[in-house]
């Protein structure tokens, strides 16, 4: 919902006043690593 309503007010502002979804989004965690290192790491411990 939060990166819905992000996109909507982004679409909205000029580029100096966007902001970020997460700021819409108080109870997520900055995300450590990706979903693509965590796959590289998945696959490494398979091999």
């Amino acid at each position: 919902m939060g990166n819905w309503m992000a996109w909507y007010h982004n679409a909205k502002v000029s580029e100096e006043h966007r902001i970020d979804a997460t700021e819409l989004m108080p109870h997520e965690d900055v995300v450590e690593t990706s979903f693509e290192e965590e796959a590289m790491k998945r696959r490494q411990r398979q091999q």
